[in-house]
């Protein structure tokens, strides 16, 4: 039950003792095996599938051809970062011709979805409904309304917040002691994996213009941080974004970064449009590798027992450019 061993045949005898110091000989040798699990693939993107009938442009409602680009490479999980379906998200919304259930829907046994600000415009019934079947309270991805939960992915373990923070969002907000606080503090204390992977809609840094950082998210970002989760995935800026590392930060403006912080991703090109970035001179720039706004497509990651590697794959004709940034839009890190 060693599963923090190194792959391999390990041989052990066991003895035992009581309360008066007696111990009993040795038993005849045993063998165990242990095995290492292979790689896990997973996608994720956010901000998603217009609704039916609008029109496709260059620069608006792709999101067929993400949806395409992700099945064809057969990942083990998509996970979906909310803002699945434009602009309400009600049930009739992701049955539409040509909107989520046309495009994504093939993709729904291996979906990972979160909730997404559009889901709760329509009081996030539609998204429960589709994937749950109208009216059903619960499943695997967590009760109605809330829909925060938990899970694994090959080697690692996954959890899936509600980042909806304000009035009107996930019961009693993000704050210390909140039930979803408290709910994630007891899976980071009992997370039996070495790495660990936390997706949401929103992400707590972010240079896109159009709704920026998060600072209500902190509370949840800090306990992540001190609890050594590994990755954090996030949307809601249709943009794409990698960060350095960042440790416990507070709600202010500036980052701490640290070695042993979590690695943000921010993908949001779903497909549904683009939207600006920052100025090159926004301060934030310094905890970044990469950032892009000219392309749509997926995140990819390959979770493997101690480390994982991350690619953005673009649709075809486009290419992810940096802006005021440098970095590679992939990579590889070992977990904490």
């Amino acid at each position: 039950t060693d599963a923090a061993r190194p792959a391999g045949t390990w041989y052990y005898r066991v003895t035992a003792s009581d309360a008066a110091g007696n111990t009993s000989a040795a038993s005849d040798t045993a063998t165990a095996v242990v095995t290492t699990a292979a790689p896990a693939t997973v996608m994720a993107v956010g901000d998603l599938a217009c609704a039916s009938g609008t029109a496709t442009t260059s620069v608006a409602c792709r999101h067929g051809e993400v949806a395409a680009l992700i099945a064809a490479a057969a990942p083990d999980r998509f996970i979906a970062l909310g803002d699945l379906q434009y602009q309400e998200a009600t049930l009739s919304q992701f049955l539409g011709a040509g909107a989520y259930n046309d495009t994504f829907g093939p993709l729904k046994p291996i979906t990972l979805p979160a909730l997404g600000n559009h889901e709760y415009y329509g009081g996030t019934t539609g998204y429960f409904d589709y994937f749950y079947g109208t009216g059903v309270t619960s499943g695997p991805y967590g009760p109605r309304p809330d829909g925060y939960y938990a899970t694994s992915v090959g080697s690692w373990t996954v959890i899936v917040l509600n980042t909806e923070c304000d009035t009107g969002g996930v019961t009693g907000g993000c704050g210390a002691g909140s039930p979803q606080y408290v709910w994630l503090q007891n899976q980071l204390t009992v997370a039996p994996t070495q790495c660990t992977l936390v997706a949401a809609h929103r992400p707590r840094w972010s240079t896109g213009s159009n709704h920026g950082s998060y600072p209500a998210l902190s509370p949840l970002w800090d306990l992540m941080a001190a609890n050594g989760v590994d990755v954090y995935l996030g949307a809601h800026n249709h943009v794409s974004e990698i960060f350095k590392p960042i440790g416990v930060s507070g709600a202010g403006a500036t980052p701490s970064q640290s070695p042993t912080g979590i690695r943000s991703f921010t993908a949001g090109g779903g497909g549904v449009n683009q939207q600006p970035l920052s100025a090159n001179t926004d301060p934030l720039l310094s905890a970044m590798e990469a950032r892009s706004r000219a392309a749509f497509g997926p995140l990819r990651l390959t979770l493997d027992a101690d480390s994982y590697s991350w690619q953005f794959l673009p649709i075809s004709g486009m290419t992810f450019t940096n802006v005021g940034t440098t970095g590679a839009f992939s990579g590889t890190d070992s977990c904490h």
